[in-house]
């Protein structure tokens, strides 16, 4: 057995540290190294959509991808066949249950345009910087706001939590909006080289250090704290700093009910390098690997009782439901119109159905 993740201390105040220490204790999650597993009974949880094509390769973190409206529905640019048999591109709502879909808003078919898209857990933002875009549908559940894009002005930065460009309420550089309502997070790099974090509120006064960091070297984004996604199953953030040489990453999740702060250590060993983006399950890691190398997985799972290969073509978009069972993803289609199509793996059922079927 060998242990890929590892519960680190951080430098905190004593009741932190006291709190840290009981993290420790129940925290610390085995993985077993035997190798990735085939799944039996995986193909079952396995869905594909063959007739919604997509093409998450253009799309950056915050700025367009996957979002999920709901436990069943998410919401993406796609080209689908209309009733002429014609591939219509749009922004479409998507029941992955079974594979319904409504256009929500039309996307010109011929530039020049640019635009970007972005859910924030209560509107779909459309924001544009030239070319039309028009809400075909009337949705539920969440709003629709087509607007213009904004840019950045050195005083500004844009915001994934938030869809849209958010002005510095410090004097300093060096933030990061949370969700509307939770305030800001706010970096400050002493004479020593030593980061500190602070978690301030919407008027920009700081609430809470949340910890202090030694770089390696000035510079250093290997370990730092970060915070990437919204948890809504936890109710936290969760974020990861990039992957240092011996191919470990920092895994961190800021709780918004107390404010604090879980560390883990998550290490891969020889086998898996390459780009990764990593997402938080319920009670597991869903790990999308970039990766030309025959044999390994584009997609698996890492929880306490071992590691599971998901998908073995390439893949891009893994987004996460908000209950933290389903991730919906884009895997390549070859030899089509448009490069990819949608499909769903359905973490939370194979746990209890497939696994125990073994």
């Amino acid at each position: 057995m060998k242990k890929y993740f590892k519960l680190n201390k951080v430098r905190a105040s004593a009741p932190e540290r006291t709190m840290l220490r009981l993290i420790m204790l129940i925290s610390i999650s085995v993985v077993s190294a035997c190798g990735f597993k085939d799944g039996e009974g995986l193909e079952a949880h396995l869905k594909t959509f063959d007739h919604i094509l997509t093409d998450q390769y253009i799309w950056g973190y915050g700025t367009g991808g996957i979002y999920w409206v709901s436990n069943n529905e998410i919401v993406l640019e796609a080209h689908i066949k209309n009733k002429r048999g014609e591939f219509d591109r749009g922004l479409y709502q998507v029941d992955i249950r079974d594979g319904s879909f409504l256009k929500v808003v039309d996307v010109p078919e011929k530039g020049p345009f640019f635009y970007i898209y972005c859910f924030d857990g209560k509107t779909l933002n459309v924001m544009r910087s030239r070319g039309t875009f028009t809400q075909t549908n009337p949705v539920n559940g969440y709003q629709v706001e087509i607007r213009d894009k904004g840019e950045l002005d050195g005083r500004n930065d844009y915001s994934a939590f938030r869809c849209g460009f958010v002005e510095n309420p410090f004097e300093t550089p060096g933030f990061k909006p949370l969700r509307k309502g939770d305030g800001y997070l706010r970096f400050h790099t002493d004479q020593n080289n030593e980061m500190h974090v602070y978690m301030a509120d919407e008027t920009g006064i700081n609430v809470k250090k949340l910890i202090s960091q030694k770089e390696v070297r000035k510079g250093s984004p290997v370990g730092l704290f970060s915070i990437k996604y919204y948890l809504e199953s936890k109710n936290a953030y969760f974020g990861y700093s990039p992957w240092g040489s011996s191919n470990c990453t920092e895994l961190w999740w800021l709780y918004r009910e107390d404010r604090r702060v879980e560390h883990k250590q998550l290490c891969l060993g020889k086998k898996a390098f390459g780009s990764r983006v990593i997402h938080s399950l319920n009670g597991a890691l869903y790990l999308e690997h970039h990766t030309d190398e025959k044999g390994q997985p584009k997609s698996y799972v890492l929880f306490k009782e071992g590691e599971l290969s998901v998908e073995k073509e390439k893949i891009r978009g893994s987004s996460v439901s908000p209950d933290g069972c389903k991730v919906a993803y884009a895997v390549d289609n070859d030899n089509a119109p448009v490069r990819q199509k949608l499909k769903l793996f359905n973490y939370c059922d194979y746990k209890e159905k497939g696994a125990n079927s073994k």
